[in-house]
């Protein structure tokens, strides 16, 4: 059967399907909420163990579960949307204007970026939120200077600027952004570097958004 726990306030259910152990959020802090999401869970447990119901193809046994037996399709990953990590490939090719040594500079910020993301590079390009990508500025900021962060800033605006632009093939960006909304719009509040000079600018990116566009020191 199926045990109630909690995560932090969250509670949470624990149970056992086709010999593998699932550990689900109830989305709730309220222990009466939780307690009747538990009695949807139990009867759909019931009624697979009885062969009452079955779980539909493609469909997550504890999603299932966890939907009291309702969960009756798979969500289907929509078309022509690539993964994190086929934009970027398909955006550095279609880099072949620029100067080889900012090509190169793009290409390192780039597989920065998805080494971070590690196995989430494989997921839909769009799924990418204002928050993902603050956070993964802000962990940079931890090893990296501001400066450096900036430019890398800089370089994943113009990734999801050319995909929502349409400058990249169809099999990628179908012509619309993935992530026009979720982009930041707004360089975040980094810290000031003291005691050391701004790094140089390359002529290639003194463009209307770059962090060090105009500015010397």
């Amino acid at each position: 059967m199926a045990n109630l726990g909690q995560k932090g306030d969250v509670y949470v259910a624990w149970f056992r399907c086709q010999g593998k152990e699932y550990k689900k959020s109830l989305k709730t802090t309220s222990l009466a909420d939780a307690r009747a999401a538990m009695h949807g869970v139990e009867q759909a447990i019931h009624r697979l163990v009885t062969g009452m119901a079955q779980i539909p193809p493609g469909v997550d046994p504890g999603d299932f579960i966890l939907s009291g037996g309702t969960f009756k399709q798979a969500a289907s990953r929509r078309a022509n949307v690539p993964s994190i990590a086929a934009l970027i490939e398909d955006y550095l090719a279609h880099q072949s204007h620029v100067a080889p040594s900012y090509l190169y500079t793009q290409t390192v910020h780039l597989r920065n970026y998805c080494k971070k993301l590690g196995q989430r590079a494989d997921s839909p390009c769009d799924r990418v939120t204002h928050r993902d990508l603050e956070q993964y500025l802000q962990a940079r900021l931890k090893e990296r200077t501001p400066d450096t962060v900036g430019k890398e800033r800089f370089t994943l605006v113009k990734l999801f600027e050319s995909a929502r632009n349409g400058s990249l093939s169809s099999s990628s960006s179908n012509g619309r952004s993935p992530t026009a909304s979720s982009m930041p719009r707004r360089r975040p509040a980094y810290p000031r570097s003291r005691g050391r000079q701004q790094e140089a600018v390359p002529d290639g990116w003194r463009d209307r958004g770059h962090p060090g566009a105009g500015r010397t020191r």
